[in-house]
């Protein structure tokens, strides 16, 4: 439903792949504030957090042993912030997962700004 929206994308796996349940990302809007939905998010008690930040070329041994910087990886810059891990993990129990995403949607789908 929000992906026909727009507002975010599920990333979707080849059949031949198993998904470890480690992290479950969703790529949001350009025009969501991440930070934003942070906070609101945590209003409502629910963490959510950034896969890789900051991405692995800027992370401080690659910038020391490479010189790399920030802009040289633009398109991968760009994605990374508007990537958020949603809660997962074992015991997470099935009323648990629909707060989660209730209340997300509840939030995306609010007026103002996000």
């Amino acid at each position: 439903e929000m992906e026909k929206e727009g507002v975010l994308s599920i990333i979707k796996y080849p059949s031949n792949i198993r998904h470890s349940y480690w992290r479950y990302i969703v790529k949001l809007s350009e025009k969501i504030d991440r930070n934003l939905l942070r906070q609101k998010m945590l209003k409502k008690e629910i963490a959510i957090d950034w896969p890789y930040d900051p991405p692995l070329h800027l992370q401080p041994v690659f910038k020391n042993l490479y010189g790399t910087k920030e802009g040289m990886m633009k398109r991968s810059e760009q994605a990374m912030k508007r990537h958020v891990c949603l809660p997962i993990h074992l015991k997470i129990t099935e009323e648990n997962a629909m707060y989660i995403v209730s209340e997300f949607k509840k939030i995306l789908k609010e007026k103002g700004d996000v």
